[in-house]
């Protein structure tokens, strides 16, 4: 399965639109990884995409990697379930993602609000995270699924296998890519 490539229109363009909200995959080479959540950093512009587990944020050893004094060694955990199929034809919905404060003295916060130590916080799409509070550091949640789209004919051949291999991968099995 390759990706396939969408144009936006004009006005999608002149709206600030540049690409779609997700990508598409046709029929046509390697199936690329499902991830759902990206950790965009407002600071740096840097993304990192939240695999299904747990996600590290700290200044030694973590996934999200911030060199800075104030920051704790583990800092903060992110988890994000393990995705589900949708069903075919409906809208995907954000997999569950949490964020867990662990005992940082400079502390987490959600759109402002302290995360409280060793306690999970849900999170949701355009949450902002800020990490620490004499140095801060300011990322966004994004919520940005993979689709695959096949059609109704290639459905009725290989649909449970497409399913069970969509799910494998974390990606949204749908016959219609356009309503999303």
């Amino acid at each position: 399965f390759a990706p396939c490539r969408l144009h936006c229109s004009k006005a999608q363009r002149g709206a600030g639109r540049t690409r779609p909200p997700h990508q598409v995959f046709v029929v046509g080479g390697p199936l690329p990884p499902g991830m759902s959540w990206v950790l965009r950093s407002t600071d740096t512009g840097e993304r990192f995409v939240l695999p299904p587990g747990e996600a590290a944020i700290g200044r030694r050893d973590c996934y999200v990697l911030i060199v800075e004094a104030t920051v704790s060694r583990v800092h903060a955990l992110v988890h994000v379930a393990q995705p589900v199929v949708v069903v075919v034809g409906s809208k995907p919905a954000p997999v569950k993602i949490t964020i867990v404060d662990k005992s940082s003295f400079q502390h987490t916060f959600v759109n402002d609000e302290l995360v409280s130590k060793d306690t999970p916080r849900e999170v949701g799409h355009g949450d902002a995270l800020t990490i620490g509070r004499e140095v801060e550091r300011h990322f966004v949640f994004e919520w940005e699924p993979t689709v695959f789209c096949a059609a109704s004919e290639v459905l009725e051949a290989w649909g449970s296998e497409l399913e069970k291999a969509c799910q494998a991968i974390g990606c949204y099995l749908t016959t219609e890519w356009t309503g999303f």
